[in-house]
């Protein structure tokens, strides 16, 4: 069974198996450039269940236009690095100037579960995606996550065009709950986007964030005169 939820601040989707029923949640924050991507994950058998979350998408980090018309020579400046303590990859354009500030993105786990064994990760679409392919249907070939010395960051190999891609395994007690949040935050400042990261790594933000998502779509439908059975006719 499937089915999704329009809300003001967000969407969710609700999936159920015999033994498994899932909720995804999608909203963004009022204060800084970063989307959430909650996953909540309920073993619904008497057996423990085994689970591995993906999370993928291509990066680009270019104006639109100039990606449509030269995707292949535009990916090629695109870097990548994994960031062990934060459990973040972040992905960085290389500028064409000195004086230009390329756009920077991460995508992290901003909330674990007790419950994760593993966390994997690839960053070559080539790797990921396989040759001749359906986005639904990927290769889907990832690497563990490389230990770095010391608080360095490690250097990834993007190939010739770069993909994000987390995987995140769980295994599920019986009837035990799992959540474990995924994030995406974007800057054109590395000090801004790490301080971005270290701050959504608390769950406490985390909460924050989506409490006053809620109460500022309350406050603009009540500015707009919206109530919520106008509001459930429009969705």
């Amino acid at each position: 069974q499937y089915k999704s939820t329009h809300h003001a601040d967000r969407i969710c989707f609700d999936a159920r198996w015999p033994d498994l029923a899932a909720q995804l949640t999608v909203w963004v924050s009022p204060e800084d450039d970063i989307e959430f991507r909650q996953v909540a994950l309920h073993n619904l058998s008497d057996r423990t269940i085994e689970v591995e979350l993906l999370s993928a998408f291509d990066i680009t980090l270019s104006d639109a236009r100039a990606d449509e018309a030269h995707p292949a020579f535009t990916n090629l400046f695109v870097r990548a690095e994994w960031q062990a303590s934060q459990q973040a990859l972040v992905f960085a354009r290389q500028p064409r100037l000195p004086t230009e500030h390329g756009l920077q993105v991460a995508h992290f786990l901003a909330d674990t579960d007790p419950q994760t064994t593993e966390v994997r990760l690839q960053t070559d679409r080539q790797r990921w995606l396989g040759r001749n392919r359906a986005v639904g249907d990927p290769l889907a070939a990832f690497d563990a996550a490389p230990v770095p010395v010391g608080d360095e960051r490690v250097r990834l190999d993007t190939g010739l065009d770069p993909v994000c891609a987390l995987a995140v395994r769980l295994r599920l007690a019986p009837h035990s709950v799992s959540q474990l949040t995924f994030a995406t935050a974007a800057s054109d400042n590395g000090g801004t986007l790490h301080a971005v990261i270290d701050k959504y790594r608390q769950h406490s933000h985390v909460q924050r964030a989506s409490l006053m998502s809620a109460t500022l779509s309350r406050i603009r439908l009540d500015a707009l005169g919206i109530t919520a059975d106008n509001f459930a006719l429009i969705q």
